[in-house]
């Protein structure tokens, strides 16, 4: 190949390589602007930076500029809001925001809103933790994993024994003394396993309350037997009544006063006392013989009392 030509394919080459450079370039700048810049601000009441950081870098992955730390950095400014953009300035100070990295602004954002905690206060507030009359036993566990997140249970050898203590405080704090028997039982059990017994448990007592709520107790049912008792009673002792009630027209008897034997009156109008009264029949004081000779001491007795019941 004489020199000439080999001058020529260089050059090629090199316009090439240009016009590919200048490619990527455009490609890059365009995705950069292309970007989608709405995210939420971080609102430190409700949740921590740390959580916030894990999610604005899975959004930046997504996005395809995670690995360009310039454009995270500007981005991470944009999205963190007002109010901490201004606390971020005050930590950089003396130092411009402009200047820091993203690493930086994250470093002094950790550092201010995620403070290191004092192991053991945590772990006294682990330790401390109880099952409250509001919890049932799943936000119970989620509260408890919560507080292992910063007690460091490792031992030497940095394995985490987390478990063991969750396991343990997890039974100890239990409200239900019955569950917290049952779980005793099985002390090889791992965590999630004594977890999700004492779940099915107390799933299985709420059902069991639910139906003894529907189902009438023995003390009711002997009260209502009781109840059903004194009405039959009392209906019984209304028929026996009705029973024994005379029929006066009958016997010739309505509209005369039993007691004195007048026309006039009927006997609960009768103003003659009952000891003024007696009778030649049976010798007995309350009635007379007069007017009712065809009706025997027996019967006019029975009137007597029917008399006295139906009075008012």
């Amino acid at each position: 190949m004489e020199s000439a030509q080999l001058a020529q394919l260089l050059e090629a080459i090199n316009t090439m390589a240009t016009a590919m450079k200048n490619q990527q370039a455009s490609s890059k700048t365009s995705t950069s602007v292309n970007i989608i810049t709405n995210y939420d601000q971080f609102e430190p009441t409700k949740e921590s930076f740390k959580t916030y950081k894990e999610r604005l870098e899975l959004h930046l992955q997504l996005k395809g500029v995670f690995d360009d730390k310039i454009t995270s950095a500007k981005l991470l400014l944009q999205y963190i809001g007002s109010s901490i953009y201004s606390t971020l300035a005050t930590l950089a100070a003396p130092r411009n925001i402009s200047d820091l990295s993203y690493d930086d602004i994250i470093q002094l954002l950790s550092t201010h809103f995620c403070p290191k905690k004092n192991v053991l206060v945590e772990q006294h507030r682990f330790l401390c933790e109880v099952q409250n009359e509001n919890q049932n036993i799943s936000e119970f566990v989620a509260v408890l994993q919560q507080r292992s997140n910063s007690c460091k249970f490792e031992c030497e050898c940095k394995k985490s024994v987390a478990e063991i203590f969750l396991r343990s405080q997890f039974i100890r704090g239990l409200r239900d003394t019955h569950i917290r028997e049952q779980l005793l039982q099985t002390p090889n059990a791992s965590f999630k396993e004594i977890v999700d017994k004492a779940t099915t448990m107390e799933a299985a007592k709420l059902d069991s309350q639910a139906i003894s709520h529907n189902t009438p107790s023995s003390t009711e049912i002997n009260q209502l037997h009781q109840s059903r008792q004194k009405k039959n009673r009392s209906r019984s002792q209304h028929r026996s009544k009705s029973a024994t009630r005379i029929n006066y027209g009958e016997l010739g008897l309505e509209g005369m006063c039993l007691r004195c034997g007048r026309s006039n009156h009927i006997a609960n109008e009768c103003k003659v006392k009952k000891s003024m009264l007696k009778c030649r029949e049976c010798g007995k004081s309350g009635h007379v013989r007069q007017s009712i000779s065809a009706i025997s001491c027996l019967t006019l007795k029975a009137v007597q009392v029917d008399l006295t019941e139906h009075t008012p």
